[in-house]
């Protein structure tokens, strides 16, 4: 099951969680006005999240934005319990709890998309593992077709750069081919996520060409690379994408490999810390519960997130949320 899954397996379990202490203080008092505020907070911040997917450039910066406001929404469940368990008003706990509906709503949309996709996936023939990302960078190469005699302008230039860091990144995923590895052979996959990465690199490289284009030839020869590559990805011929690739990137490597260990560390240290505060560590069901929570996610944020499942979940939020 794919740690995205996991996650929002988690996701829903807080909620439970949450709603089941939301509706106990329910029963003891009826506060109309904070839920009527909560749930007007959690809206409000459900159509910003909607409206700056609509104004991004690039699926990457959307994938990244979706993580960071899933990780958020995860956190809002133990910081319901704490918060609670601190302030000891009963205001608190009425206005996190509602506020936390929508954000539960997309949460569920999300999880539904991806049990769709689980079967999508069961029609992808064997033989086109890298189809998905040639399509990608066909899709990318035409982009940059279209737009050589537009090469001056700083849109346009904006749009390519941020269709070729989502094009790094399919490569990235996709070469590293870690469903026909599987998790038990690091020796395997650490070689080709590295050729993944060496690939992923070339594709950044035309970034600066595209950046710095002196005429519509600048545009041309960026779409030709490109087309070479859907061909190599079309026959399944790593080694001519890895021709123009790189020796080493062991740069590129440490940065993401910190970039993957520092939120779990920072999950690990929550669960240790939080829990030693007194007003919490005076209540040991809520301690016990957060120390929990904190170190499920840690544990779920070894394995990074699956930009396609990402993509497709973008891509029915926005046809969900876009004007009629």
């Amino acid at each position: 099951m794919p740690v995205i899954q996991l996650t929002l397996f988690a996701l829903m379990f807080g909620l439970a969680a949450a709603t089941s202490a939301f509706l106990n203080l329910w029963s003891e008092s009826t506060q109309a006005a904070e839920v009527f505020v909560g749930l007007l907070i959690g809206i409000i911040l459900f159509f910003i999240f909607a409206l700056s997917l609509r104004v991004m450039k690039g699926r990457g910066r959307k994938n990244r934005f979706l993580r960071r406001f899933l990780f958020i929404s995860f956190a809002v469940y133990p910081s319901f319990s704490a918060t609670y368990s601190v302030v000891s008003e009963s205001w608190v706990a009425y206005t996190v709890g509602a506020a936390i509906v929508p954000i539960s709503f997309f949460a569920a949309v999300f999880f539904f998309e991806l049990w769709m996709y689980k079967f999508a996936r069961r029609r992808v023939l064997p033989g086109s593992v890298y189809n998905r990302t040639a399509l990608v960078m066909l899709e990318t190469a035409a982009l940059v077709s279209r737009s050589r005699l537009e090469w001056q302008s700083s849109g346009v230039s904006r749009r390519i750069v941020a269709a070729l860091e989502d094009l790094a990144g399919a490569c990235q995923d996709t070469l590293a081919i870690r469903s026909r590895i599987g998790r038990w052979h690091a020796d395997v996959f650490s070689q080709t996520a590295v050729e993944a990465l060496k690939v992923a690199h070339v594709v950044r490289r035309h970034k600066k060409l595209i950046a710095c284009a002196s005429g519509p030839s600048d545009f041309d020869r960026v779409s030709v690379s490109l087309a070479n590559g859907v061909s190599a990805l079309l026959v399944n011929d790593r080694n001519k994408l890895l021709e123009n690739a790189p020796e080493v990137v062991l740069k590129d490597h440490v940065r993401q490999l910190i970039r993957h260990i520092v939120p779990v560390l920072l999950l690990i240290a929550a669960a240790i810390v939080l829990p030693l505060v007194p007003p919490i560590s005076d209540q040991g069901k809520v301690a016990d519960s957060i120390r929990l929570t904190f170190i499920v996610a840690a544990v779920l944020a070894l394995v990074a997130p699956r930009n396609e499942s990402s993509t497709r979940i973008l891509d029915v939020l926005g046809k969900a949320t876009s004007p009629k």
